[in-house]
């Protein structure tokens, strides 16, 4: 329901609709590495974590891809850097 809300709300350009259906579809697919991953949290317990994300990845072989188009045209310079392999000067 709130995708539909967004979508409606974003515009009708295809590029718009395009943006927020990989915003959703990536958050869902790597929620457990969002949400569930703690600092306290062996090899184990990463694997266990991964287990999720890597299903949702073979259900949609082009959710990584999708995360990094997000990630390049949502227009956020850290992003862009990191994904560059630059570091913010301090």
């Amino acid at each position: 329901m709130l995708v539909d809300l967004a979508i409606i709300s974003a515009g009708e350009t295809d590029m718009e609709t395009t943006r927020i259906t990989c915003l959703h579809t990536s958050c869902l697919g790597f929620a457990p590495l969002i949400f569930d991953l703690k600092p306290s949290f062996g090899f184990d317990d990463l694997m266990r974590t991964c287990e999720p994300v890597w299903t949702a990845v073979d259900a949609d072989p082009t959710l990584p891809t999708k995360l990094v188009w997000l990630l390049l045209f949502s227009y956020h310079p850290i992003a862009l850097i990191t994904l560059a392999g630059y570091s913010l000067p301090s």
